[in-house]
């Protein structure tokens, strides 16, 4: 399991990379990739999903409140699978 520290570097990584590919206009494909996005529900998972879907990628997306993944799932359509769950009992 990544510490946070480690979790932020590699956040702050991948967000260069991404910020680098957008300024030269080139787009990342994700067709037959499965994207996992915990905490859909909320604002940037939201904004996470709707990226990565328009990339191609297929979605499971996860939270605590269903409502608000259907409302997306409906809204992109395909590609996408909601899983309601508490990811913070390990339970």
């Amino acid at each position: 399991m990544l510490s946070l520290s480690a979790l932020l570097l590699k956040l702050k990584h991948w967000l260069k990379i991404y910020n680098n590919l957008k300024k030269e206009n080139k787009m990342f494909e994700l067709h037959d990739k499965v994207a996992l996005i915990t905490g859909a529900a909320g604002g940037l998972g939201d904004k996470i999903a709707r990226t990565l879907h328009k990339q191609g990628a297929t979605l499971a997306l996860t939270d605590m409140r269903a409502e608000p993944m259907e409302k997306l799932k409906a809204e992109l359509g395909d590609r996408v699978e909601v899983f309601t769950a508490n990811l913070t009992n390990p339970e």
